[in-house]
């Protein structure tokens, strides 16, 4: 199966995750930009295991202007054809974009998330905003049992959600 991964940024944990599950069928890896706006990472580069695409080559994501970001976007995915789509949460407009070409290209969505119930004060509409986006996921994978549980709070069937997002590589 063709499963493309997408990450705002590959820091040294995405890349030993990636080249971990790249071990089990074939990964297609898309990093929204090469430079992290919320970490001092250097942009990773040589060999990986699996095929790797970097959508903004300069600056980082949240420098990119929506129309670019969603042209390069949907042309790697366009190109790729993958089979099913693991997105990083929701709320970033990389997320929002790869949801809707899944919906439009009738792929699966997999949300990827560590949010939980408790995280901050939750505001009716981000929670309503929430509830529409997982409508359009076919599962999620998730770091824990508290994670599990607000997405099944938030409308996603249990029995789709599934643990292991927070596995490491310990051998990394």
């Amino acid at each position: 199966m063709r499963v493309a991964v997408i990450f705002d940024n590959f820091g040294p944990y995405h890349l030993a995750r990636l080249t971990a599950a790249s071990r089990h069928g074939e990964l297609l890896a898309i990093e929204v930009a090469a430079r992290s706006g919320a970490y001092a990472w250097l942009p990773t580069r040589g060999p990986v295991p699996f095929e790797r695409r970097v959508l903004i080559e300069e600056g980082t994501s949240e420098g990119a202007k929506r129309r670019c970001l969603a042209a390069r976007l949907r042309t790697v995915l366009d190109e790729l054809q993958p089979e099913a789509v693991a997105i990083p949460g929701w709320s970033s407009r990389a997320a929002f974009l790869a949801l809707n070409w899944c919906l439009g290209h009738r792929v699966p969505a997999v949300l990827m998330s560590e949010s939980q119930a408790i995280d901050e004060v939750r505001r009716p509409l981000k929670e309503w905003v929430k509830r529409r986006y997982l409508n359009g996921c076919s599962a999620a994978l998730v770091g824990g049992g508290s994670h599990r549980d607000y997405l099944v709070q938030l409308g996603m069937p249990a029995d789709r959600v599934f643990l292991g997002y927070n596995a490491v590589d310990n051998d990394f």
